[in-house]
C-alpha cells in the first residue's frame, strides 16, 4: 500500500491542536497603587474602558497625580475620545489592561518546532514508496517539513508572547 502521508499529517495536526489549545492566555492580574502605576505601564500599550463606556487603546505617556496621559491609537468613540494625546482622569482609570509582549516564546517555539521537524522531515524525505520513488532526492520535502514545523512553533510562540495584565488601581 503506498504511503500517502495521511497518518503523519493527522499526527502533526493533533500535536498542533493540543499545543494551541493548551497555550494559556498568560493573562494575569495585579493590584497597584496610583504611584506604582507608571513603573508598570511605561512604554507599553494599554487599554481601558472609561465611565462613559468608550474603550480606549494606546501607549501610556505619563501618570500624573490626577490623570493618566495616553497617546490614543484606537477608540470606540472618536467624538468624545479622539486619537492623539488624551488625559484620562484618575477616577476613570481604575482598571487597565497592559500589553507586555516578549520574544522569548517565539524563539523557543521556532527552535523546538524546527527540531521536532527534523525526524519527521527525514521520514518524509526517505519514504521508499513516496518522494524518492519519483527520482527526487528528498531535500526539498525535508526543508519544507522543517520550515513548516518551525513556522508552527513561531505561531504558538507568538501566541504565548502576547502577555496581557489586568491592573486594578487601588486607593
Amino acid at each position: 500500500m503506498p504511503y500517502t502521508g495521511g497518518s503523519m499529517r493527522n499526527a502533526a495536526s493533533l500535536v498542533l491542536t493540543v499545543l494551541i489549545a493548551a497555550t494559556p492566555a498568560w493573562a494575569d492580574s495585579r493590584e497597584l497603587h496610583w504611584d506604582q502605576l507608571w513603573a508598570f505601564v511605561s512604554d507599553h500599550s494599554i487599554a481601558l474602558t472609561v465611565l462613559d463606556g468608550a474603550r480606549i487603546e494606546g501607549k501610556a505617556i505619563a501618570v500624573e497625580p490626577e490623570q493618566l496621559v495616553i497617546d490614543v491609537r484606537k477608540t470606540s468613540d472618536p467624538r468624545t475620545h479622539a486619537k492623539g494625546r488624551q488625559s484620562i482622569p484618575r477616577d476613570q482609570a481604575k482598571t487597565l489592561v497592559v500589553n507586555r509582549p516578549t520574544v522569548r516564546w517565539r524563539i523557543v517555539g521556532v527552535s523546538v518546532g524546527a527540531a521536532a521537524g527534523v525526524p519527521v522531515g527525514v521520514v518524509a524525505a526517505f519514504e521508499k514508496e513516496g518522494i524518492l520513488s519519483k527520482g527526487n532526492d528528498g531535500s526539498g520535502i525535508f526543508a519544507a517539513v522543517v520550515a513548516g514545523f518551525g513556522a508552527a512553533g513561531l505561531l504558538i510562540g507568538w501566541a504565548a508572547d502576547r502577555r496581557k495584565t489586568t491592573v486594578t488601581v487601588v486607593p
